[in-house]
This record gives C-alpha cells, sequence and structure tokens, in this order.
C-alpha cells in the first residue's frame, strides 16, 4: 500500500493512494483432496479531489476500486430443495468481482447536488433462476456474469414547505450494460433506467414528535437473464423524544401499502418464464 495526500492551497486536496493485494485460497474435500478456491493478484486505485471554489461552490471527485467476495453458502457445493420443481445449489466455481467506480458530485449551497457517476464490474455475481435442459426443474444459483456496468447521473434538491415540513427529492437516471456467458448462455443486454425517490420530514409539538415518510419508485433494469419489471414502496416513521434525557420511542411502517413485488421475466432461449417475488 502506498498513499499520498497533495493539499491545493486553502481550499482543497488531492488524496490518493495504491494498493495490491495477493491471495491464494485452497480447501479441502473428497476427502482430503485439495482443489484451488482463487489465486489472483489486483490492484486497488483511489483518488480523491475536494475543492471549494467560494462558499457557494464546491466540487468532489472520486475514483475507487473495491473487490466482492462471494459468501460460503454461494461459494459451497451443496443442494437444498425448496420443493418438488426447485431447489438451490451453490456454486463452487464462483469467483470474486472487481468493481471501479468514478464520482464527480458539484455542490452548491450545502445542499443541491449534481453528480456523474460510472461503473464497470468484472465478474459481477447475482442469484439468478435457471430452467435445466436435462429435467424439469429449476434452480436459484449465484452465476458469474463477465461484465457489467453503468454510466448515468443524479440530483439531490431539498424542498423547504415551511418551518417545520421539509423534504428532500433525489432523481437518478443511467443506462446500464451486462455482457458475459451463463453456464453456457450468452448474454448481451442493455438498458436506460432510472430511480426516483422522496424523503418528507415533519416536526411537531416543538419537534419532540417527528413524522418521517419515504417513497421510492425504480424504473424496469436488467439482472443477468432477467428483465425487471419497475417497483415502488412507502415506508413511515414516527418517533417521539420522551421527556427522559436520551430515551426515544419509535413506530416504523414499511412498505405500508404492500407494493414491494419484484417482476421477473426471462426471454432467454430456454429460459423464457417468468415470477414474482413479495416483499
Amino acid at each position: 500500500y502506498i498513499g499520498i495526500k497533495i493539499p491545493l492551497g486553502k481550499n482543497g486536496y488531492i488524496n490518493t493512494s495504491l494498493q495490491g493485494e495477493y491471495i491464494n485460497s485452497i480447501y479441502k474435500r473428497n476427502r482430503g483432496h485439495k482443489e484451488k478456491l482463487w489465486r489472483n493478484f489486483d490492484i486497488y486505485p483511489t483518488f480523491t479531489l475536494m475543492y471549494k471554489f467560494n462558499q457557494q461552490s464546491i466540487i468532489q471527485a472520486s475514483l475507487s476500486g473495491t473487490k466482492y467476495y462471494p459468501s460460503y453458502w454461494a461459494n459451497a457445493s451443496y443442494s437444498s430443495y425448496i420443493d418438488n420443481y426447485s431447489r438451490i445449489e451453490g456454486n463452487p466455481l464462483l469467483n470474486p468481482s472487481m468493481k471501479y467506480g468514478l464520482n464527480v458530485n458539484y455542490i452548491y449551497k450545502g445542499k443541491y447536488i449534481v453528480g456523474w457517476f460510472g461503473e464497470n464490474h468484472k465478474n459481477y455475481f447475482t442469484q439468478l433462476l435457471k430452467l435445466q435442459n436435462d429435467e424439469i426443474s429449476a434452480v436459484y444459483k449465484y452465476f458469474n456474469i463477465g461484465k457489467s456496468q453503468r454510466l448515468g447521473m443524479m440530483g439531490i434538491v431539498p424542498i423547504s414547505w415551511m418551518r417545520n415540513f421539509a423534504s428532500k427529492l433525489t432523481l437518478m437516471g443511467f443506462y446500464m450494460r451486462q455482457k458475459g456467458t451463463i453456464d453456457g448462455i450468452y448474454l448481451n443486454k442493455s438498458r436506460f433506467s432510472g430511480r426516483i425517490s422522496m424523503s418528507n420530514n415533519i416536526n411537531l409539538f416543538s419537534d419532540k414528535l417527528l413524522a418521517e415518510i419515504i417513497g421510492w419508485v425504480q424504473l424496469p433494469i436488467i439482472q443477468g437473464i432477467y428483465n425487471v419489471n419497475s417497483m415502488w414502496s412507502v415506508t413511515s416513521k414516527l418517533n417521539w423524544n420522551t421527556p427522559i434525557k436520551g430515551m426515544s420511542v419509535s413506530i416504523k411502517a414499511e412498505d405500508i401499502f404492500n407494493t414491494l413485488r419484484s417482476r421477473v421475466s426471462s426471454n432467454v432461449t430456454q429460459q423464457k418464464f417468468n415470477f414474482r417475488s413479495y416483499g
């Protein structure tokens, strides 16, 4: 690991570093037979820029590399039946993934934010439902996708309706693409998508009673062989600051309209299906 911080006068700085990691993972199975799980070398660069043009305008930029390791059960060799038709399997051939991400944000008056982001995710892994070719069954299993990319922009706008009522609106739009091979199935898909969320905070009785309502809408996205339809949900929270110092009582209701349902379909050859997941 090596790093350096460079001041830019009194208005900002640059902080950059480089980290290298070598991993050698071997496990035993079949009565002590050793098998290589992972053996590779990766480099993690980081770069951070912060510069204040004046009291109202700030720019922030960051570049980072992050490695993700699958869980034990995603990587283990096992099979667990859900019912007579479907089961969950581990994938011993699953590899860690590496993501490089770039973010640039412009902050105005400390609260208005406009940002641009891009990410390249190598060996991205996710759990998918796959129909078997040699039997009437379906298997939930984690698979690697060779490359997953996103490029987009976002904005955060705070809104003050009145003294005790404030909101924050977050808008995000992005282009995503996934390319690779999943268990012999060639994949090359892309999509424009977006997300809208809004949080509302209401202070009552001299800030002793705080109400929060959060709602979000996710437009359709892609996930491996999946096409995931749009989703939305609303969550509410009520917080009472009691007369006892440091003690508060909260009541929270998640997905109060029971709308958090994932509608998924697949149109890939020999993998044509659709299903719903209820949260």
